[in-house]
């Protein structure tokens, strides 16, 4: 299963959280693992989102889908953030 993550600043000029949608797509269907608003990881909001992105959904297949038996076998490459769209990890495949 290929999991991604995709995320925005709640507010730009108070970038004290931001929404989170990481989903898992299994080629037959694409399921949403974690749909909500988080806080800024360690109140540093200096770090550009697709960092933060990408951080909340590594913990979200270390803690979520560990839980049922997933791990990551291999991961691409980031593509970079582009202007004031939404941020975005790297796919990450994993097996049970």
């Amino acid at each position: 299963m290929a999991v991604h993550g995709v995320g925005y600043w709640l507010s730009s000029e108070d970038r004290t959280s931001l929404h989170i949608l990481v989903t898992g797509d299994d080629r037959t269907v694409v399921t949403t693992i974690r749909d909500e608003i988080v806080p800024v990881l360690g109140g540093d909001d200096s770090a550009d989102l697709d960092w933060h992105v990408d951080q909340y959904t590594q913990e979200t297949i270390g803690v979520t889908l560990a839980e049922d038996g997933w791990e990551v076998f291999s991961v691409s490459e980031r593509s970079g953030h582009l202007g004031d769209g939404p941020g975005s990890s790297a796919v990450y495949l994993v097996r049970r």
